[in-house]
């Protein structure tokens, strides 16, 4: 057996595994919401402690399927796909500052950086993005972000609830920064963000290069 084989049969294996525990610990959060459920219709409310264990819950399960997801795509990097990049990108709604936790500062533009308030949590993500691409402006270049349909009536909700406020844009590619935060200043109907990023124009290319062979990835039906 080549060692190709052996890198797909390993990663199959490990794929696996994650979606065994994956859909483990989906049955124990929906469990504990058919309890906390049965125990609101009781006592007509349900504490603070239980959201927040909901909560926790909901997120471990987020990040697990990025798990497997990001495994999917390493496994699926044999051969000709080694040389593939893939770029990450979250987007998150400015918000005021409080003591949840739940918001912090992140810096905008490191020439002159900007302290903005963020919810900790995107409102979306790569995921989301159908395509990306780097297109000319005045003065120099933008990144135009295509979300796909889902991705396309978040970014309306959140542009119709939140004019006047920015959206901060973070990537991971070759480096990891946050991009810019464009304040909102109308209500997108088409799924289109085009924004100014803190990058040079190869920066720029590697992102889109990247958020494009994720979007390529996703498409694809996956195969154990």
């Amino acid at each position: 057996m080549d060692q190709a084989n052996k890198l797909d049969l390993l990663g199959r294996f490990f794929g696996l595994f994650l979606l065994a525990f994956v859909v483990c610990l989906a049955a124990f959060a929906f469990l504990n919401f058919i309890k906390l459920l049965s125990h609101s219709f009781i006592v007509f409310d349900v504490s603070k402690q239980e959201i927040e264990i909901m909560n926790t819950l909901r997120k471990s399960i987020n990040i697990i399927f990025t798990a497997l997801l990001l495994l999917s795509i390493g496994c699926s990097s044999t051969g000709s796909k080694k040389d593939k990049k893939y770029s990450l990108m979250n987007f998150h709604l400015e918000m005021p500052p409080d003591e949840s936790g739940r918001t912090g500062y992140v810096p905008i533009y490191r020439a002159a950086p900007v302290q903005v308030c963020v919810s900790k949590e995107a409102f979306l993500d790569v995921g989301y993005v159908a395509q990306a691409s780097v297109v000319e402006a005045i003065g120099g270049f933008s990144i135009r972000i295509q979300f796909n349909e889902i991705g396309a009536k978040r970014f309306q909700s959140i542009t119709t609830q939140n004019r006047g406020r920015r959206i901060a844009i973070y990537s991971n590619f070759d480096d990891s920064r946050w991009l810019g935060a464009p304040t909102i200043d109308r209500t997108v109907h088409d799924g289109v963000f085009v924004f100014t990023p803190d990058a040079t124009r190869e920066e720029a290319d590697r992102i889109v290069e990247g958020i494009n062979n994720v979007a390529e990835e996703l498409a694809k039906p996956y195969v154990f």
